[in-house]
């Protein structure tokens, strides 16, 4: 029988969904224990020891391959680690060299290439910001060339994101680039505040640390209160036009027979449906006063939040993040060499 070799992409995905669906159907407990199935269907310890053989040594750091024998990118970098710290996985002996091969991917423009040397991009960008905010290293970034590069990248015509310098706008960076604002932005408050980086992660769903949801990290109650808003008004607290990015989202890649879209003309496809709603959410929740979601057009249009970094709800990291957290982890544990 033909096997499809393992891919750090569809696992990141894989796993998103086993986190999506486990909160729903997979939560019954098993007595004392508190078991969930469909989380405890994840092999840890076997995909932890996978995710160490896509790790390679670069002159500028340590990447991850998106596959045996594939490339190293930020992309691959980004899909593991995501994963690694959903799971309760991330350790020194996997994480050693990240963030600086991340670091060096940044550009002469500001974004972020899949490698060292490549071309800013929009998906590319979004990676290594999140790659960074898991690692606790945004330091690293140069954070006024990369605001530069990314708020040139909303069109002042179609209020959507290209996802590169002379590119037409593609809904799908509703998210990348979008969800890179998001981040940086909220490095932004952190350092105005002076809270710094958590590498553990505590605090990151606390209304005070990252504003998505409702306090404490509840999901939002999407029959709550909502700020309506007009496509030319400043509202929220982003750094990129709110308003505009939400009505691009909403009239012109919408399509009135269902699914979202690249752009008009072009037909609608999972893809584009998930980063489109994506960028809704993000353009709706990240840092919104008191929880309190800003919606283009009127309150029905409203989603419930996802987290910048994992794009997934907020409420579905939380319960991840409690679970994994609850389990045994370390190297030696992983590698099957100890108890």
């Amino acid at each position: 029988r033909r096997r499809t070799r393992g891919h750090a992409a569809p696992t990141y995905a894989a796993v998103l969904s086993v986190l999506i669906v486990g909160g729903e159907f997979g939560s019954a407990e098993d007595g004392a224990s508190g078991q969930n199935w469909a989380y405890d269907s994840i092999n840890r310890p076997a995909l932890y020891r996978w995710f160490l053989s896509l790790r390679d040594t670069t002159p500028y750091g340590t990447g991850f391959r998106m596959h045996h024998g594939g490339e190293v990118d930020v992309r691959g970098t980004y899909t593991v680690l995501s994963v690694a710290f959903l799971l309760g996985l991330m350790t020194p002996e996997l994480t050693e060299g990240a963030a600086k091969y991340v670091a060096s991917c940044q550009t002469y423009e500001g974004g972020f290439g899949a490698e060292p040397g490549n071309e800013a991009h929009g998906g590319y960008t979004f990676c290594a910001a999140a790659a960074l905010r898991l690692l606790g290293r945004m330091d690293l970034v140069k954070t006024n060339k990369l605001r530069g590069w990314i708020s040139r990248r909303q069109m002042s015509f179609e209020g959507g994101f290209q996802g590169r310098s002379n590119k037409l706008v593609d809904g799908c960076y509703s998210f990348w680039v979008g969800g890179a604002s998001a981040l940086l932005d909220l490095h932004d408050r952190e350092i105005k505040n002076g809270k710094g980086h958590d590498p553990t992660w505590d605090g990151m769903l606390e209304e005070d640390a990252l504003d998505v949801g409702g306090e404490d990290g509840e999901e939002v109650d999407v029959s709550g209160p909502t700020k309506v808003m007009r496509a030319e008004e400043e509202a929220g607290g982003l750094t990129f036009e709110q308003g505009v990015l939400q009505q691009y989202i909403l009239m012109c890649a919408q399509v009135m027979e269902g699914g979202l879209r690249d752009k008009p003309s072009k037909p609608p496809d999972f893809y584009h449906t998930c980063y489109n709603l994506s960028g809704l959410s993000v353009a709706q929740h990240v840092l919104s006063e008191g929880g309190v979601p800003v919606v283009y057009g009127n309150s029905g249009n409203v989603l419930r939040a996802t987290h910048p970094v994992f794009n997934l709800r907020v409420d579905k990291v939380a319960m991840a993040l409690d679970y994994f957290g609850r389990r045994k982890t370390g190297h030696t544990y992983l590698m099957g060499e100890g108890s």
